[in-house]
């Protein structure tokens, strides 16, 4: 599957980010701000390699990450600590699937990818554990935009 286009966030069936957010130690203002932000993801999906743009009202970040399983290095926005993530093709190519750690050695988190309702919905599923128990999950669907 390629997920390539712009896609804009359906808030009303995307669940709250709250929780996931909160356990991040986002700060409560920007936690509100986020959760009923318009959100437009930029995808440039070529083969090995992933580009994503995200765009808010709050803010704009580019990632690019290979999806061959090597090692990406980001540098969280809230406390500056550097996150390590590994992307990788999971289920017969159809998700795309990160892993990333963070630096308190407890908190780890994955991010699912897929392209539902015949490509036309992108679908993400994260997950975030502490101490391999889930402690957040939320799912976020994005429609075409125009």
């Amino acid at each position: 599957a390629n997920f390539s286009g712009k896609w804009e966030l359906d808030l009303g069936r995307s669940d709250s980010q709250e929780p996931m957010l909160k356990i991040l130690r986002v700060p409560w203002v920007a936690r509100k701000a986020l959760s009923k932000a318009k959100r437009t993801v930029i995808i440039e999906h070529d083969g090995m390699e992933w580009t994503e743009t995200i765009i808010t009202a709050i803010l704009t970040r580019t990632n690019n990450m290979p999806i061959d399983g090597s090692e990406t290095r980001e540098v969280s926005p809230v406390d500056r600590s550097t996150i390590v993530g590994h992307s990788t093709y999971e289920e017969k190519g159809q998700c795309i699937m990160t892993r990333n750690e963070y630096p308190d050695g407890i908190t780890t988190q994955t991010i699912s990818r897929y392209l539902i309702e015949g490509g036309e919905t992108y679908m993400v599923v994260n997950k975030l554990l502490v101490s391999g128990e889930i402690a957040a999950e939320s799912k976020m669907y994005y429609v075409t935009a125009s």
